[in-house]
């Protein structure tokens, strides 16, 4: 009877082996699937197999007129446990990956980086427009130029385990150039999924005579040239301003700042490293 016993509750231990080995296999072929992500949409599989399992073994016990087998037995519940605190360190990983991207790009050793570069169309914009540039991930270079036109120079780096897997996620991330209620809003498309983020390197050359806002959670931001104001925002990254013919706004939590050569006032909130301003004709 004993024997019989162990038999049926065996199942139900061999099905969480293999969906524990199945999750590692998967995390060490490809790291970038989002395991958090799936675990968080199809945990309820875990009871389903359970139950399967469970409802074979009383159908089983019935029919060769053994005992009633146990719900859990304690090796099982054991098991368990270390299945749930696997998948509970999975979506754990996975919401850090999600809220601080660029912080988790290189963890996995068996992905590379890799990059690619290319340009966008000109677009023109009227002299005195409000253009945000932005990238959710990504540092953000901003200069005037002698023309009338926006021009970006775009950089995309993706890790993967192969080039062509990393290069998928980079062609589907775009740059676009889009017209709002109050200016024009220069923003990078399908950036993150959850494989992984593609970090969007901007170089942008402006017209001069602009009002700009550049934003980026996580990456440095340097601008020079624009005669109008200027509005710097980053989570994570340095800030540094140069040559600017109006007022000069920064928020930053982490970094560095340095701001030069404006013909205005200049205001700086959050927290930083170091913070060097000079030149300033305004407060």
């Amino acid at each position: 009877m004993s024997d019989a016993r162990h038999d049926r509750s065996s199942a139900f231990r061999g099905l969480l082996l293999i969906l524990l080995g199945g999750l590692f296999l998967l995390h060490r072929f490809e790291p970038a699937l989002g395991i958090g992500h799936l675990v968080r949409l199809y945990w309820p599989v875990l009871l389903i197999l359970w139950g399967i399992v469970k409802l074979f073994e009383h159908l089983r016990a019935q029919r060769e007129g053994g005992a009633r087998p146990s719900i859990l037995s304690g090796s099982e519940a054991a098991l368990l446990i270390l299945v749930i605190v696997v998948l509970v360190g999975f979506s754990i990983a996975d919401f850090v990956h999600r809220r601080h991207p660029g912080m988790n790009m290189d963890m996995d050793v068996f992905s590379q980086k890799y990059s690619q570069s290319l340009v966008i169309p000109p677009a023109k914009i009227p002299a005195g427009s409000l253009l945000t540039v932005q990238t959710g991930l990504g540092n953000i270079t901003v200069h005037a130029g002698d023309t009338d036109e926006v021009r970006v120079s775009v950089n995309e780096t993706a890790t993967g385990h192969s080039e062509s897997a990393a290069h998928d996620r980079m062609n589907k991330a775009g740059v676009v150039m889009d017209k709002s209620s109050t200016g024009y809003v220069l923003h990078v498309v399908d950036q993150a999924s959850f494989r992984g983020s593609v970090a969007v390197d901007l170089d942008v050359e402006v017209p001069k005579k602009i009002t700009l806002t550049a934003i980026t959670p996580h990456g440095d931001i340097n601008i020079s040239g624009i005669a109008g104001g200027v509005t710097a925002t980053t989570d994570s990254g340095d800030v540094e301003i140069h040559n600017c013919g109006s007022d000069v706004s920064v928020d930053l939590k982490k970094g560095d700042v340095r701001i030069s050569d404006v013909a205005g006032d200049v205001r700086i909130t959050g927290k930083g490293s170091e913070i060097d301003v000079s030149d300033v004709t305004g407060d």
